[in-house]
């Protein structure tokens, strides 16, 4: 039976092709870099793809929104708000507790976007997804820090074992993640992976974008 994703005009469609000499028991990790200076945090894992064998395919979305959320030590996490580039949002006190909220001020910084903790009191964790998945966080943000998110439009890819989405990666991890592939003015591509096998005839993984229908831009832009 073939499968459908739902799709919106904000998505970049991505069908990951497996044409590699691996048995589909490695682990395809995705993550971006959050761009914005001084923000201190590791990356998470927001895409895995798991058990895709030697000639199979994995269809799945990038979406252009990003949604933002906050979460507090007991796991709490208010609902989902998209969020828009160049906007500041501030953690306030509001009629059923500590609320997200869109400031009248914009970001310091223009293509990012930031939370601002406007509590006297209270600690929690600023969180920014993208496709529903996490994608960055911010760890601790106390009464008067703030969150800055910034993203290229690329993702990082690579072959890690033993991990899953939303988990925090190390220096060590990010190592084996080293391709980077651009996404800018893409409406659908597919990223290909080669190489691998075993013994002397063992190749290093390559990524690379096939396929690629590029998104029509307005000449003035």
């Amino acid at each position: 039976m073939e499968e459908y994703i739902l799709v919106n005009e904000d998505d970049i469609v991505l069908n990951f092709i497996n044409r590699s000499n691996d048995d589909g028991k490695s682990n395809v990790v995705i993550y971006q870099q959050n761009a914005a200076q001084n923000y201190g945090e590791n990356p998470v894992a927001w895409k895995v793809i798991e058990n895709c064998g030697a000639g199979h395919n994995h269809v799945f979305t990038y979406s252009r929104i990003l949604e933002i959320a906050i979460s507090d030590y007991f796991h709490n996490r208010t609902s989902f708000i998209e969020a828009q580039l160049g906007c500041l949002y501030e953690i306030v006190k509001g009629n059923f507790g500590d609320e997200l909220k869109a400031s009248n001020k914009p970001a310091s910084v223009p293509f990012a976007l930031e939370i601002y903790n406007k509590q006297r009191n209270g600690v929690y964790n600023a969180n920014c997804y993208r496709n529903g998945r996490l994608i960055a966080s911010k760890i601790d943000l106390f009464p008067g820090e703030m969150a800055t998110f910034e993203f290229n439009p690329s993702i990082c890819i690579g072959i890690v074992s033993q991990i899953e989405e939303g988990d925090e990666m190390d220096v060590s991890t990010l190592a084996l993640l080293d391709t980077e592939l651009s996404f800018r003015h893409i409406e659908s591509a597919d990223i290909v992976m080669t190489g691998g096998g075993i013994g002397e005839d063992a190749k290093p993984f390559q990524f690379s974008l096939e396929n690629v229908q590029w998104k029509k831009v307005n000449s003035l832009q």
